[in-house]
């Protein structure tokens, strides 16, 4: 998990008059598109443009946003979305995360390409905190040892890449693309940063969720767990039995965030 980066690529910005307008925040955005479902004057001739694309709200004024947020009413979060690209992640994170369905994702074929030189292994973090090179060593050989055989089938069998990836391992590095709209990556959050996760698919929504306060922050206070959310936890016998912190977040996962691990 050392290796895992997670880089925002891509993000809804305003148009106003065919011009691009970054100077509109994604929140004020939001707040004026929500102002659409109350504010009369925008039947009545006001420039619908400006209104949606005004910059002039500052944090504290964003109520309609807050109102949507602390009713649930969601529609209105779905006209932004954010996309980042998942570097070095597992192919079993891959798994988890495109069990979120409203999301959009491009990923690197193990079809089309050929792993004959493929990257090194993602290491859990649990086995990173053992300290314990023969752990270590072991998990890599064993990784080591599937290489090799998907190497042969192709050099000295002759069978095809895309055959010989059904004996690809699931801690295989992977690069993907993952765009989704702030009401899904609500729900992302609310399921993933939750402490019942793989530590892997927990860390990278720790990651997107760092990056996201710097363009949504009020909408980043509600991606958070049920425990937070609701005061409760809503796994009954599954529960962790922790209430969920940023303060532990940072606790388990600083290290890695900060490139000090290993």
């Amino acid at each position: 998990m050392d290796k895992i980066r997670v880089v925002r690529i891509a993000q809804t910005v305003p148009v106003l008059n065919g011009e691009l307008k970054p100077d509109t925040t994604l929140e004020q955005f939001i707040d004026n598109i929500v102002g659409v479902t109350f504010r009369k004057s925008l039947n009545k001739g006001q420039n619908v443009q400006e209104s949606l694309t005004d910059n002039r709200k500052k944090i504290e004024d964003l109520k309609l946003l807050r109102n949507v947020l602390d009713q649930n009413h969601g529609s209105t979060l779905e006209h932004v979305y954010v996309t980042y690209a998942v570097i070095n992640a597992s192919r079993s994170y891959l798994a988890q995360q495109t069990r979120h369905r409203i999301a959009s994702y491009t990923s690197s074929s193990q079809h089309y390409i050929d792993h004959t030189e493929m990257s090194d292994a993602e290491v859990p973090v649990e086995i990173l905190r053992l300290d314990n090179p023969e752990v270590l060593d072991f998990y890599l050989g064993a990784y080591s040892d599937v290489k090799e055989a998907y190497n042969t089938l192709i050099s000295k069998y002759g069978i095809d890449h895309s055959v010989a990836r059904q004996l690809l391992p699931n801690a295989q590095r992977n690069l993907l693309i993952v765009t989704a709209n702030v009401r899904s990556w609500i729900n992302f959050m609310n399921q993933r940063i939750c402490n019942r996760n793989t530590s892997e698919i927990q860390y990278i929504a720790y990651l997107i969720r760092e990056d996201l306060k710097t363009i949504l922050p009020t909408c980043v206070e509600y991606m958070v767990p049920d425990c937070v959310s609701l005061g409760h936890c809503t796994q009954k016998a599954m529960s962790c039995g922790q209430k969920w912190t940023e303060e532990h977040m940072e606790e388990l996962y600083g290290e890695l965030r900060k490139g000090t691990q290993r």
